[in-house]
């Protein structure tokens, strides 16, 4: 039985609550690219759940104007409330602040030191800094309002690499997911001989990818930094 979370929606009177998967609600809360009837745990909508109170289905048609399922989740969890414990919602900021961490770590660098910050030193920087997690908030943009907010206290910069390499045919099949997965590509091109691929990334990571990548290939790869 996966995690689960309700949301609740108030329509006058009545009160309407499904079951949700929590960590596809999640994922849906983050990219909105997963069907609704993905998240939805279970075959009914309800009064109250804990009591296990259907709704009855004339109550629901007047509410919602429909009886699928699929629809009146949309609509409850557009206008409607997510139902949390505190323990869950604890769980689920250190949980995004876990990936804010990491993501600095990974992809920044100290311009002092020109190298990447420790955990630790961005955990003390946000706090230093009192950036405060959005547990519903874009990823994306909470990375960018933490880099912000610890620039007084730990000025950090995610600079990013343009090559362009040259993978010999034969060596594409081995290679081919890896550059995908470890890259942003810009520009793809194919020739008889080569894949000629245009990728950013973060500079940190430059130098061990296109080691990993030369020991990865059986011929010559040719790189070119932009």
């Amino acid at each position: 039985m996966p995690k689960t979370i309700i949301a609740q929606l108030k329509k006058g009177k009545k009160t309407f609550e499904i079951m949700l998967d929590f960590d596809k609600y999640l994922e849906w809360k983050a990219k909105k690219d997963i069907p609704v009837d993905d998240l939805i745990v279970g075959d009914f909508c309800f009064n109250n759940i804990s009591k296990a109170e259907r709704a009855v289905e004339s109550d629901m048609k007047e509410a919602f104007g429909t009886l699928e399922l699929g629809k009146i989740a949309s609509q409850i969890l557009q206008k409607g409330q997510i139902q949390m414990t505190t323990k869950e919602r604890q769980e689920l900021q250190e949980r995004k602040r876990r990936q804010i961490v990491d993501f600095i770590c990974k992809e920044a660098i100290d311009p002092r030191t020109n190298c990447p910050p420790t955990p630790t030193h961005i955990e003390l920087a946000l706090k230093e800094a009192h950036f405060n997690v959005d547990i519903f908030g874009n990823i994306d943009g909470q990375i960018k309002e933490a880099l912000k907010k610890m620039m007084s206290v730990l000025p950090l910069i995610i600079e990013k690499d343009e090559i362009e390499v040259k993978i010999p045919i034969a060596d594409v099949p081995s290679v081919q997911k890896i550059v995908r997965g470890s890259t942003k590509i810009l520009k793809e091109n194919w020739t008889s001989d080569f894949w000629v691929v245009l990728v950013q990334m973060p500079s940190s990571k430059a130098t061990s990818f296109l080691e990993h990548l030369t020991k990865m290939c059986k011929n010559e790869i040719i790189v070119k930094k932009k």
